[in-house]
C-alpha cells in the first residue's frame, strides 16, 4: 500500500535585514521597519539625493533631462565628474525600487516623478518615531479628561 505523503507548510520566510555593529550582529525583522530602513538606505546617497531634489524641483523629468542636468551645472559636475548614463539609471532604478520615484513610459523615453503617497509615508513613519502615533495622542487625550 502506498504511503501517504506529508504535506509541508512551506512558509515564505519573513524577510530579514542583517547589520553587523563591530562583532555583533542585529537582525531586524520588523516589516514596517525593514521598509522603511530599505526607504532611508536608498536615499542616503548624495548622488541620489541629488537626483530626488532635481526631480522635485521639475516635477516629471526624463533620464536624459537628468543627465543633462549633472553634467551642466557646474557645482555637480565639479561632485561627480563627467557622469554616465548608466551610472544615472542605476540609481534610478534603486528609487524606484524603494518606491520614492514613479516612472512611466512614452514612445521610447521613461519619465521619473516623486511618489507623493511613498514621501508622506515617509514623512508620517519619521513623526509617529519622534512624536508618538496618533492613538498615542488619543490615549493621552482621554487621561486628561479622566483627571
Amino acid at each position: 500500500m502506498p504511503r501517504k505523503s506529508k504535506k509541508y507548510n512551506k512558509q515564505e520566510p519573513k524577510p530579514e535585514l542583517h547589520f553587523r555593529f563591530g562583532k555583533e550582529t542585529v537582525v531586524l525583522t520588523d516589516d514596517g521597519l525593514l521598509k522603511a530602513l530599505k526607504t532611508f538606505r536608498a536615499i542616503r546617497h548624495r548622488l541620489r539625493q541629488d537626483i530626488i531634489e532635481y526631480v522635485y524641483q521639475e516635477g516629471r523629468v526624463s533620464v536624459s533631462d537628468i543627465l543633462n542636468y549633472f553634467r551642466e551645472d557646474p557645482y555637480l559636475k565639479g561632485r561627480y565628474g563627467n557622469i554616465e548614463q548608466s551610472v544615472i539609471s542605476q540609481h534610478l532604478a534603486i528609487l524606484k525600487e524603494a518606491g520614492i520615484l514613479k516612472q512611466s513610459r512614452e514612445s521610447r523615453y521613461n519619465y521619473y516623478e516623486l511618489n507623493a503617497d511613498k514621501i508622506k509615508e515617509i514623512a508620517n513613519y519619521i513623526s509617529n518615531i519622534i512624536f508618538g502615533t496618533d492613538e498615542d495622542e488619543k490615549k493621552r487625550r482621554r487621561r486628561r479628561r479622566r483627571s
